[in-house]
């Protein structure tokens, strides 16, 4: 649908010369590299839904995207700025927010702390 849909304004452009493609210029490889591991991936999106927790594989895709920048900053030379080392600190708390049973952390650290103490006073009067 999305291709049908986004076909329609592409070939107007082109027919009426607003836009021009160069067929010889066109990345094909990474056009198909992108497209292949695009396929693979929500393949393994679905398969992970259909076999595991949903919210499991929202949170690992989650963890991709940190992994993206590091990508980016390793192999295309881009700077580390603040607003990645803030994303992907959120994203961090998000992971462990997600993933770790803290309400019962939480439960277990206060069923340990109240302790009753069975404290009797006696008042001695002379």
């Amino acid at each position: 649908m999305n291709a049908f849909l986004n076909i329609i304004p592409t070939v107007i452009l082109v027919l009426t010369d607003i836009d021009k493609i160069t067929w010889n210029y066109v990345p094909w490889g990474a056009l198909a590299g992108n497209a292949i591991l695009s396929l693979l991936f929500n393949f393994l999106v679905n398969f992970g839904i259909a076999l595991l927790n949903p919210l499991l594989i929202s949170v690992g895709m989650l963890c991709g995207i940190p992994v993206s920048a590091i990508i980016d900053i390793l192999f295309r030379n881009l700077e580390v700025t603040p607003k990645f080392i803030i994303g992907s600190f959120l994203i961090l708390i998000s992971f462990v927010l997600a993933a770790f049973p803290l309400r019962d952390i939480c439960l277990r650290i206060t069923k340990r702390s109240k302790t009753s103490y069975n404290v009797t006073t006696t008042i001695d009067s002379p």
